[in-house]
Formats: C-alpha cells, structure tokens, sequence
C-alpha cells in the first residue's frame, strides 16, 4: 500500500496541487456558509491563543501563599539521614525566598 502512495505521490507536480489549491479556494468562495465556518474557527482560535499569551505575559510579582499542614506535621525516617522533615524543609526554604 506504501509503494502505490509513493507512486502516486511521484506522479503529482506542483501544477496539479496548484490547481486543486485554486479549485477548492474557488469553491469555498461560492458556498458562504463555509467561508463562515472556516473564518470564525480560524478567528477563534487566535483570540484563545491571544488570550493565553496575555494572561502568561508578565507573572514576575505574583503574591503567593504556602500552606502546607500535612507535609510540616509528619517527619520521616530515612535510612542514612536519620529523622527528614521534608515540608519544614520546603516552607522554610520559601519563606526566606523573596523573588516568589
């Protein structure tokens, strides 16, 4: 199946996707309800996409808040280090970073 694609595929010149580039560009103009179709996807897609870009533009002074109850109250064992508190750890080491 692969073989007859490629086949295929060698046959059709430049000329030949022109054309049918140019026919269904034709037809699209002549049938308005598709023209609509196409043009509000393509138009919201970008206002989605403008829309995402905005809301991520600039995130450098974001207040932030760190609750963590249930990482600071359990301590654990880890073989090697002894006792670990992981959540003291993490709300100390944010507490004292101030760029977040």
């Amino acid at each position: 199946m692969l073989t007859v694609g490629l086949a295929l595929l060698e046959r059709i010149s430049v000329g030949t996707v022109l054309r049918i580039f140019q026919r269904d560009i034709v037809r699209l103009i002549k049938n308005p309800f598709a023209l609509v179709v196409i043009v509000s996807n393509v138009g919201s897609a970008g206002i989605v996409c403008m829309n995402c870009i905005e809301a991520n533009w600039d995130a450098t002074n974001i207040p932030m808040d760190c609750i963590l109850p249930s990482l600071t109250n359990v301590p654990t064992t880890v073989e090697g280090m002894g006792s670990v508190d992981v959540g003291g750890q993490i709300v100390d080491q944010l507490s004292q970073n101030e760029s977040v």
